[in-house]
């Protein structure tokens, strides 16, 4: 026996496993049973201040290779893991449902994370009945926003990471912004310094500066503070393309927008 600590050896060990730690079924310690582990032979190496390992050799002199769980139980213990809400869909994300960011009349917006990555991203939730021609209509504009988005890339644009469209609601993937909207934080806390506003209005134009030199021209049609938000690195990005439209899609006059926040002349 090989002494581990005070009166406790490896036999005394082993012999205290519990009867159902499937040693006995051969499926630990390579294949071997209690029986050929007591047998086997046990080489430990000692440092200054006790025990630094033990391996367990078989009668040729060959270590014991490590046990390899199975794959059922691989899977099976991956599956329990699992959140039983998480959200499996054609964009190749494995999400689950956050708290909720906004409301609004069309929809919902609400925080998720990626199980499988463990990133965190804003959903745009918004229920359709395709049996409504008023949904219909709304559906082509959200297809619209999402082929806009596609097609964007900018430090000063939120970012679309996918779409679904799952048990009659389709759903926009964005990039999480945890600062809110500039319209919150001017709730929340007030006006802004003057030199903090300079530096939002210098990344908002650049983020407008991108979009109109796109071909063709993007136009957002609908910045406001509610559609700037803010991230934990206190930059601004431009979100919520709901009302814009490429400049060579119509050459028809639309009214699109919030009104408080239009121009006069329009």
């Amino acid at each position: 026996d090989v002494v581990l600590g005070g009166d406790l050896s490896l036999s005394a060990v082993i012999s205290g496993l519990p009867r159902n730690d499937k040693w006995d079924a051969g499926e630990t310690l390579g294949g071997s049973s209690r029986q050929s582990a007591r047998a086997a032979s046990i080489k430990c190496t000692r440092g200054p201040h006790g025990v630094l390992s033990i391996s367990i050799m078989d009668s040729q002199a060959q270590p014991y290779p490590p046990a390899t769980p199975s794959l059922s139980a691989t899977m099976g213990f991956n599956e329990t893991q699992s959140s039983p809400g998480a959200v499996r869909g054609e964009a190749g994300l494995k999400w689950v449902r956050g708290e909720v960011l906004g409301h609004g009349c069309l929809g919902t917006v609400f925080k998720a994370l990626d199980q499988r990555t463990g990133q965190i991203f804003a959903v745009k939730e918004v229920r359709i009945d395709r049996k409504v021609d008023a949904d219909l209509k709304f559906m082509a504009s959200l297809e619209n926003e999402v082929s806009i988005y596609k097609e964007l890339s900018h430090p000063h644009i939120v970012s679309y990471l996918g779409h679904d469209h799952l048990d009659g609601s389709m759903y926009i993937y964005l990039e999480y912004m945890a600062g809110g909207s500039v319209a919150q934080v001017l709730s929340q806390f007030g006006p802004l310094d003057e030199s903090l506003m300079s530096s939002y209005l210098r990344e908002l134009l650049e983020g407008l500066e991108y979009l109109h030199s796109r071909q063709p021209v993007v136009l957002h049609r609908d910045v406001k503070g509610a559609n700037i938000l803010v991230g934990l690195d206190c930059k601004v990005k431009l979100s919520d393309f709901g009302c814009s439209k490429r400049a060579a899609d119509t050459m028809s006059q639309s009214l699109r927008g919030s009104i408080p926040w239009m121009a006069p002349e329009v």
